[in-house]
Formats: C-alpha cells, structure tokens, sequence
C-alpha cells in the first residue's frame, strides 16, 4: 500500500512520533542507545550521541518502549542505514556530537511487523507533513 501523493516522495508510510520514551539499541552494541524521534512501517529514525563509534551498516535493532507502566520490547529487528548525519557541527571535535540515524527495516517477520503495527497504533501520533499535501497545493496554486 502506497500512501504518496507527492511524486518526489520516497516514503511508503506516514511517519508517527510516539508517545512515551521510545529507545533503539543496535546490535552488536557498536553505537549508544538512543532515543526515537519519529517511526513508521518501514523505518525510523533516532537521535544518538557519537563519542567516536565505528559506523558499521547491515545490523539489528531493538525498540524498548515505556511510559513508566507498561514495558515494550521489540526485538532482532533486522535494519540497514538510510542516513546517519551531526545534527550540532558548531561542537569542538573532541566533544560527543549528537547524531541522527535513518534506517529502513528489512524482511520482518510476520510477528515483528504485528508488533511494530501494534505500537504505532497503540502509542503512535502521526506527523504532520507539508509534503503529503504535495498534490493539493500545487493544484490551487496553478488555479
């Protein structure tokens, strides 16, 4: 199911910010946990403090969820990077720079996307983006 409207866009589902504390810890352990800002069917992205780590691409990602009364755990989420940038350059280089990792989910088993689907309707708010009105737009403008 494609939810495009905008030809230039690249994404296949709507992006949710989730409500709580939502944290992605990479497997093997090469980069800090780190919390997620906005997630969707297909991927998500999350902000880490770099001190240095060794980037390696092809890996696995757990999701830990909580709101202080209900834990989740999402599990060996097979991932690949997307995008990986500083999101501070203006920091000296010696000091940890806070990053943001895009990454896209891989071949999910049929559990692992029932439960990324239960925790984007669950606990998911959808975000709102200027470029899903794409289409809309244009076409008042050229009236």
């Amino acid at each position: 199911m494609t939810n495009r409207t905008n030809p230039n866009e690249r994404r296949r589902h709507p992006r949710y910010a989730i409500k709580g504390r939502a944290i992605a810890v990479v497997r093997p352990a090469m980069l800090p946990a780190g919390t997620i800002t906005q997630l969707s069917r297909s991927g998500l992205v999350f902000n880490y403090r770099d001190a240095g780590h060794q980037h390696v691409p092809g890996r696995e990602l757990d999701i830990i969820w909580s709101d202080y009364t209900i834990p989740y755990y999402l599990k060996k989420l097979p991932v690949r990077t997307v995008s990986d940038i500083p999101l501070d350059t203006n920091l000296p280089k010696n000091d940890a720079r806070i990053r943001r990792q895009v990454v896209a989910f891989e071949h999910l088993s049929p559990f692992q996307q029932s439960r990324l689907d239960q925790l984007i309707v669950r606990y998911g708010s959808r975000i709102a983006d200027d470029r899903l009105n794409w289409t809309s737009k244009t076409q008042s403008q050229s009236r």
